[in-house]
């Protein structure tokens, strides 16, 4: 008698019911996620459709999902392939494995609540922010060169700090690039986004970081 559905996105008729509450889709991820937080949900959802394009999402929604506590059931796809069911979410992909899957966690509350603990512990585990850094720099080690140019990242590397400190410095510069980069794409697009990003990362990685732009070069990407 206390189940309540909320939905974020348009409103569906099909869905129409007093204890189903649709709420406005959010564009400002800060304000989604400070949404989603403010909720406490129990449970969440994230099925999909099965079209091949979505085989190549990523698992964002089980990213949001264990780091708030939530346990957590996802559609039977690549993306979510990693979970392990009943322990750090649900899996399903037919309608009666949705409806059993979602039963379980409403009527197991000693299940809901494992699973969205050990869902937490896993994504602190795979994506904090030190993880995450500390694999780009595992991922760098990998290298010696990148792009077609050929930069030498053995050169590149021996610029870098020790991870010691390039953890806690890596920590503040990539959430202030995620922030910027967030802004950049609201105001000039994905296109012009990509295109400056690489123009950008070319000139520092070959050390012309200063230079300015070829003449005509700003206004060819508007």
């Amino acid at each position: 008698p206390n189940l309540h559905l909320e939905v974020i996105g348009p409103e569906v008729p099909a869905l129409a019911h007093e204890r189903v509450t649709t709420f406005p889709y959010l564009d400002d991820y800060e304000a989604y996620i400070a949404f989603q937080r403010g909720r406490r949900w129990d449970i969440g959802l994230a099925p999909l459709r099965g079209a091949p394009v979505q085989e190549y999402k990523t698992d964002v929604k089980y990213r949001e999902y264990g780091a708030q506590g939530i346990a957590g059931i996802y559609q039977v796809m690549r993306p979510y392939a990693h979970i392990r069911h009943g322990e750090t979410g649900m899996l399903a992909s037919t309608p009666e494995e949705w409806a059993e899957a979602i039963d379980r966690l409403v009527t197991e509350p000693e299940l809901r609540e494992r699973i969205a603990r050990q869902a937490r512990a896993d994504i602190e585990a795979r994506y904090a922010l030190p993880v995450v850094v500390e694999r780009w720099h595992e991922f760098l080690g990998t290298c010696t060169t990148v792009g077609a140019s050929g930069v030498d990242l053995l050169t590149v590397r021996s610029t870098v700090a020790s991870l010691d400190f390039a953890r806690a410095a890596n920590a503040t510069r990539l959430t202030r690039l995620w922030l910027y980069g967030l802004d950049h794409l609201r105001t000039y697009g994905v296109a012009r986004t990509a295109k400056r990003t690489t123009r950008f990362l070319a000139r520092r990685l070959t050390g012309r970081a200063g230079e300015a732009e070829a003449p005509g070069e700003a206004q060819a990407e508007k």
